[in-house]
């Protein structure tokens, strides 16, 4: 858990760096993740986060933002370990020389997860993970069939605000 002190600084290097708060927990989360992993079996993690469709969205006489409502989709983007760092290796010592998130973490990173969504927004829902769920013909099924089955993404992420 962040204090209010660490979220306000990393927030205002978040905006010092182009991106946001959630992209940026997006990439600490991945380089995490990467570089807890054994660097000869995995070299990428997958997440998906979430997109608000409110924007695509109207009812009649409505605000749309005056209803309540899930209105999200997902995007889907891949971290991959930057070939520039070694995996961890044996020291003088016979101890292990580990790779750390900060040695994978990168603020261009956070900007491109911002390209990826805007690439995603700009298709206007069309396509999206979720729009395609109206041709799933038993809802309760398709989702139980992936209980104890490989996932393609690590892990997800949501817009967590400030």
């Amino acid at each position: 858990m962040l204090s209010k002190e660490d979220t306000a600084k990393l927030l205002k290097k978040s905006r010092d760096n182009k991106t946001t708060l959630s992209r940026a927990l997006e990439c600490i989360a991945s380089s995490a993740v990467l570089a807890n992993l054994d660097p000869l079996k995995y070299d990428r993690v997958a997440v998906d986060g979430a997109i608000s469709f409110r924007r695509f969205l109207s009812l009649p006489n409505k605000d749309i933002e005056d209803q309540i409502g899930v209105y999200v989709s997902v995007y889907l983007n891949e971290h991959v370990r930057p070939v520039s760092t070694p995996p961890s290796s044996t020291n003088e010592d016979n101890t292990a020389d580990q790779t750390t998130a900060l040695d994978i973490f990168s603020w261009a990173d956070t900007r491109a997860v911002r390209s990826v969504i805007a690439e995603e927004i700009a298709r206007n829902g069309k396509n999206s993970i979720v729009g395609l769920l109206r041709w799933v013909s038993n809802l309760n099924s398709f989702c139980l069939s992936k209980l104890g089955k490989h996932r393609d993404e690590t892990f997800e992420i949501t817009k967590i605000g400030v």
